[in-house]
């Protein structure tokens, strides 16, 4: 009868442990679908900011390079201008591709509106007006665009450090500038040492 009952007791006792080993094996499963789980959406959300960063960097760079040849262009055609050749036809090629070119930015925004936080997008549009206000100058009299030439490239050199500021700081870069660098902008080089000491990059150019 002892033996029995000692039996029967050990028997109660290897079915409480299976139970509590199926329980622990079910929690175990459990967290680990939940850690999966958790993972997948965390994955997903690196993936996602990392697919966003990259698009911006993307975007960022094609704006900033029409910027550049749509200024480029028009600064070519002003130091090649004749009273002859000038003011240019609408038609002549360095009108189209300027205007081509600040049309450029101007779909760029669309993308930065998206992708960017407002003080890029604010900055990219002062930037954009600054390039139809020079690209402008192909209209005007020869003589009054070589004068206004050097001070509105600067302006755009201005414009132009803003918003790679407000870029760098978007993109968290580990240096944002806080300034603008104390260089002198590539449209002075070749000008008189005199008028590139006038001009002083660290101006606010608003």
């Amino acid at each position: 009868m002892h033996a029995l009952t000692v039996v029967r007791i050990e028997a109660r006792d290897d079915a409480d442990m299976g139970s509590v080993a199926t329980i622990i094996s079910a929690a175990a499963a459990t967290v680990a679908a939940l850690l999966a789980g958790l993972n997948l959406v965390v994955s997903g959300r690196r993936e996602q900011a990392k697919w966003a960063r990259e698009a911006l960097v993307e975007v960022l760079v094609g704006f900033i390079d029409a910027s550049f040849d749509s200024k480029d262009i028009v600064k070519r055609a002003i130091r090649d201008g004749t009273p002859d050749s000038w003011p240019l036809d609408r038609n002549a090629d360095a009108h189209q591709e300027a205007k081509a070119a600040e049309h450029r930015m101007r779909h760029t925004q669309s993308r930065l509106r998206l992708l960017a936080p407002p003080a890029v997008v604010d900055a990219a549009q002062q930037l954009r007006i600054g390039t139809r206000r020079y690209l402008a100058l192909l209209d005007a009299h020869l003589e009054d665009a070589q004068v206004r030439d050097a001070a509105m490239r600067a302006e755009l050199w201005h414009l132009r450090q803003r918003f790679l500021n407000e870029a760098k700081a978007a993109l968290a870069l580990p240096r944002a500038w806080r300034r603008a660098p104390t260089t002198a902008p590539s449209e002075a080089i070749g000008r008189q040492r005199s008028e590139v000491e006038t001009f002083d990059p660290a101006t606010p150019g608003e």
